[in-house]
């Protein structure tokens, strides 16, 4: 099983809020970039997090307990 977590982001004014894979550690604090945004180089903090969710029920079901 691939989880996932749904995480709340923050970079100055801007938030946003995506899932990441939980094999990169995330944390509340932590600083990640996202690769395929428009502006890979902007770090954005990790403000909150859900629990860890299979990611196969992503698609399938978009009310799996995130934030």
């Amino acid at each position: 099983m691939t989880a996932m977590v749904q995480v709340r982001l923050r970079s100055g004014s801007w938030q946003r809020t995506c899932w990441v894979p939980t094999d990169k550690k995330p944390r509340v604090g932590c600083q990640i970039t996202l690769k395929n945004s428009e502006d890979p180089e902007r770090r954005w903090t990790i403000e909150e997090m859900s629990e860890p969710k299979d990611a196969r029920l992503i698609h399938r079901d978009w009310r799996v307990g995130g934030l």
